[in-house]
């Protein structure tokens, strides 16, 4: 049975987010949605990393500046899936739930 030996972490602007936990079993898929935190945000930045307990480091997986609908503060969508199968693939689904626009990306490996 795989398991994850890091925990994947979000950066937001606000703060920083365990979405899957070290010593998950794969293969495993976790929803999260956020929102944005201004006034007439055009997008969002995330910022993924894992970070591997043992060694107390982090490992950017990636930065994405996701388009969002421009709405009051705490208004917007932005669903977040994170997918890892039992190879580590790494794949990351977005999508903006007011505008319904998707955006799928392959984020890499973890172990």
């Amino acid at each position: 049975m795989e398991k994850l030996n890091c925990s994947i972490c979000v950066v937001t602007t606000e703060e920083c987010y365990t979405l899957v936990e070290s010593g998950t079993t794969l293969p495993i898929s976790y929803s999260e949605t956020f929102t944005n935190s201004f006034d007439n945000q055009a997008e969002v930045r995330l910022e993924l990393k894992s970070h591997n307990c043992l060694a107390e480091s982090s490992s950017k997986i990636g930065n994405f500046d996701l388009p969002i609908t421009e709405t009051k503060a705490g208004k917007a969508q932005l669903q977040v899936v994170i997918s890892i199968d039992k190879e580590h693939k790494l794949s990351i689904y977005i999508k903006d739930l007011l505008s319904k626009k998707e955006n799928t990306t392959f984020g890499g490996y973890v172990k």
